[in-house]
Protein backbone atom coordinates (compact mmCIF):
# COMPACT_ATOMS: atom_id res chain seq x y z
CA UNK A 1 0.00 0.00 0.00
CA UNK A 2 2.92 2.41 0.35
CA UNK A 3 3.70 5.19 2.75
CA UNK A 4 0.25 6.65 3.55
CA UNK A 5 -1.86 3.92 2.53
CA UNK A 6 -5.30 3.64 1.11
CA UNK A 7 -6.14 6.86 2.35
CA UNK A 8 -3.03 8.93 0.79
CA UNK A 9 -5.10 11.76 -0.37
CA UNK A 10 -7.59 12.28 3.16
CA UNK A 11 -6.39 15.38 4.69
CA UNK A 12 -3.57 15.86 2.92
CA UNK A 13 -3.68 19.68 3.50
CA UNK A 14 -4.09 19.40 7.11
CA UNK A 15 -1.45 17.03 6.94
CA UNK A 16 1.11 19.26 5.28
CA UNK A 17 0.12 22.56 7.17
CA UNK A 18 0.55 20.84 10.70
CA UNK A 19 4.28 19.47 9.57
CA UNK A 20 4.68 22.98 8.47
CA UNK A 21 3.70 24.78 11.86
CA UNK A 22 5.02 21.90 13.96
CA UNK A 23 8.24 24.31 14.18
CA UNK A 24 7.07 27.56 14.82
CA UNK A 25 3.17 26.89 16.43
CA UNK A 26 2.52 23.64 18.01
CA UNK A 27 -0.65 24.20 19.19
CA UNK A 28 -1.78 24.98 15.59
CA UNK A 29 0.21 21.62 14.32
CA UNK A 30 -1.54 20.08 16.50
CA UNK A 31 -5.16 20.94 15.73
CA UNK A 32 -4.39 20.62 11.63
CA UNK A 33 -2.67 17.05 12.77
CA UNK A 34 -5.95 16.02 14.61
CA UNK A 35 -8.21 17.46 11.81
CA UNK A 36 -6.13 14.89 9.05
CA UNK A 37 -6.87 12.16 11.26
CA UNK A 38 -10.32 12.82 11.71
CA UNK A 39 -10.20 12.39 7.92
CA UNK A 40 -8.58 9.16 7.86
CA UNK A 41 -4.96 10.26 6.83
CA UNK A 42 -2.57 7.31 7.82
CA UNK A 43 -0.19 9.51 8.29
CA UNK A 44 -1.26 12.23 10.66
CA UNK A 45 -2.43 9.48 12.61
CA UNK A 46 1.43 8.07 12.70
CA UNK A 47 2.81 10.89 13.14
CA UNK A 48 -0.13 11.88 16.85
CA UNK A 49 1.23 8.57 17.41
CA UNK A 50 5.01 9.23 17.74
CA UNK A 51 3.36 12.24 19.50
CA UNK A 52 1.92 10.40 22.27
CA UNK A 53 3.86 7.40 22.32
CA UNK A 54 6.20 8.70 25.25
CA UNK A 55 3.44 10.55 27.34
CA UNK A 56 0.35 8.67 26.67
CA UNK A 57 1.05 5.29 25.21
CA UNK A 58 -3.14 4.67 25.43
CA UNK A 59 -3.46 7.23 22.70
CA UNK A 60 -0.91 6.63 21.06
CA UNK A 61 -2.04 2.77 20.49
CA UNK A 62 -5.12 3.84 19.21
CA UNK A 63 -3.07 6.34 16.22
CA UNK A 64 -0.95 3.54 15.79
CA UNK A 65 -4.54 1.05 15.31
CA UNK A 66 -6.28 4.07 13.09
CA UNK A 67 -3.29 4.20 10.77
CA UNK A 68 -2.35 1.18 10.28
CA UNK A 69 -5.80 0.03 9.79
CA UNK A 70 -5.43 3.06 6.88
CA UNK A 71 -2.66 1.47 5.03
CA UNK A 72 0.38 2.78 7.42
CA UNK A 73 2.86 -0.35 8.03
CA UNK A 74 5.38 2.01 9.99
CA UNK A 75 2.54 2.48 12.70
CA UNK A 76 2.01 -1.12 12.35
CA UNK A 77 6.11 -1.79 13.69
CA UNK A 78 5.33 0.80 16.04
CA UNK A 79 2.00 -0.69 17.18
CA UNK A 80 3.54 -4.30 17.39
CA UNK A 81 6.75 -2.97 19.11
CA UNK A 82 4.37 -1.17 21.99
CA UNK A 83 2.15 -4.58 22.50
CA UNK A 84 5.53 -7.12 22.57
CA UNK A 85 7.20 -4.45 24.73
CA UNK A 86 4.46 -4.55 27.42
CA UNK A 87 4.20 -7.21 29.71
CA UNK A 88 0.53 -6.45 29.69
CA UNK A 89 0.56 -6.20 25.82
CA UNK A 90 -1.92 -8.01 23.45
CA UNK A 91 0.61 -10.62 21.91
CA UNK A 92 -1.74 -11.72 19.21
CA UNK A 93 -1.92 -8.44 17.30
CA UNK A 94 1.94 -7.78 17.20
CA UNK A 95 2.43 -11.53 16.20
CA UNK A 96 -0.16 -10.92 13.39
CA UNK A 97 1.41 -7.53 12.10
CA UNK A 98 4.78 -8.89 12.06
CA UNK A 99 3.56 -12.16 10.46
CA UNK A 100 1.59 -9.95 7.89
CA UNK A 101 5.04 -8.38 7.07
CA UNK A 102 6.96 -11.15 6.46
CA UNK A 103 4.31 -12.99 4.37
CA UNK A 104 4.14 -10.10 2.16
CA UNK A 105 8.02 -10.66 0.71
CA UNK A 106 8.42 -6.89 0.57
CA UNK A 107 11.57 -5.61 2.43
CA UNK A 108 10.87 -2.45 2.20
CA UNK A 109 7.82 -2.77 4.39
CA UNK A 110 10.79 -3.06 7.02
CA UNK A 111 13.37 -0.30 5.93
CA UNK A 112 11.52 1.97 7.54
CA UNK A 113 11.22 0.37 11.08
CA UNK A 114 14.56 -1.42 11.78
CA UNK A 115 15.33 -0.10 15.03
CA UNK A 116 11.63 -1.10 16.07
CA UNK A 117 12.52 -4.56 14.91
CA UNK A 118 15.41 -4.49 16.59
CA UNK A 119 13.75 -3.49 20.00
CA UNK A 120 11.00 -6.27 19.24
CA UNK A 121 13.50 -8.58 17.95
CA UNK A 122 15.63 -8.00 21.42
CA UNK A 123 12.44 -8.46 23.37
CA UNK A 124 11.25 -11.70 21.81
CA UNK A 125 14.58 -13.40 22.30
CA UNK A 126 14.73 -12.41 25.83
CA UNK A 127 11.09 -12.61 26.70
CA UNK A 128 11.14 -8.90 28.27
CA UNK A 129 7.48 -8.56 27.11
CA UNK A 130 4.31 -10.12 26.53
CA UNK A 131 5.90 -13.12 24.97
CA UNK A 132 9.06 -14.93 24.77
CA UNK A 133 9.60 -16.29 21.38
CA UNK A 134 13.59 -16.49 20.99
CA UNK A 135 12.77 -17.62 17.20
CA UNK A 136 10.49 -14.75 15.82
CA UNK A 137 13.30 -12.26 17.98
CA UNK A 138 16.05 -14.40 15.96
CA UNK A 139 13.89 -13.70 12.79
CA UNK A 140 13.28 -10.44 13.24
CA UNK A 141 17.03 -9.77 13.96
CA UNK A 142 18.11 -11.55 11.03
CA UNK A 143 15.95 -9.45 8.87
CA UNK A 144 17.62 -6.56 10.20
CA UNK A 145 20.49 -7.89 9.87
CA UNK A 146 20.24 -8.52 6.27
CA UNK A 147 18.81 -5.08 5.75
CA UNK A 148 22.15 -3.32 6.72
CA UNK A 149 20.73 -2.96 10.34
CA UNK A 150 23.76 -2.90 12.18
CA UNK A 151 22.94 -3.00 16.05
CA UNK A 152 20.59 -6.21 14.70
CA UNK A 153 24.00 -7.72 13.13
CA UNK A 154 26.24 -7.43 16.48
CA UNK A 155 23.57 -8.87 18.45
CA UNK A 156 23.78 -11.91 16.47
CA UNK A 157 27.43 -11.98 16.13
CA UNK A 158 27.92 -11.81 19.66
CA UNK A 159 25.33 -14.52 20.42
CA UNK A 160 27.38 -16.88 17.81
CA UNK A 161 24.09 -16.82 15.69
CA UNK A 162 25.86 -15.35 12.61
Amino acid sequence: MGLFGKNKDKGEEDLALGISLLETNEEAALQALHRACDKGNAEAQYRMGSYYEDTNPGLALGYYEDSYDNGCQRAGFRLARMNILDKNGDEEIAISILADAFESGDDSLFEGSLDAMYDMGVSLFYGNGCLADAAIGTELLERGADLGHVPSLAFLKERGIR
